[in-house]
């Protein structure tokens, strides 16, 4: 039986400013660009930017927030990890009259699959995969 492995393309740190979220959907951009399709490479760096802006509207002001890329043969997976310590967690809502988790909304809808969880450093990590076409 032949495992699918998972490769690091690149990655990335960024501070947790409007203008960083700018550069980090840039980042995944160009990054990604001929590793996936066109449709593909826009809803990536679509989610990308959506919990990039999550990882700085929840974590802490002072905080680095780390963009990753993995391959397999079959998938792209971006990875967000933001130094939270579990202080919040992305939520995905359909309720009109809430504040937060349409942002997460987006991503549910555009990717293939996409999860949370904590490193062993109690980091929250937010990611999403996408089918390479």
């Amino acid at each position: 039986m032949a495992t699918d492995t998972q490769s690091l393309v690149d990655a990335s740190n960024y501070a947790p400013t409007k203008q960083q979220v700018s550069m980090a959907k840039t980042w995944v951009r160009d990054t990604a660009s001929g590793l996936v399709d066109d449709e593909t490479l826009y809803d990536l760096a679509l989610c990308a930017a959506e919990i990039v802006d999550n990882a700085r509207k929840h974590g802490r002001s002072e905080g680095v927030i780390s963009v990753e890329l993995y391959l397999t043969d079959d998938t792209v997976r971006l990875e967000v990890t933001n130094d939270s310590l579990g202080i919040s967690v992305p939520l995905v809502t359909d309720n009109l009259y809430t504040v937060e988790g349409h942002g997460m909304q987006i991503v549910a809808a555009l990717a293939a699959r996409w999860g949370k969880g904590e490193t062993s450093d109690r980091d929250q990590l937010v990611w999403c995969e996408f089918p390479r076409k």
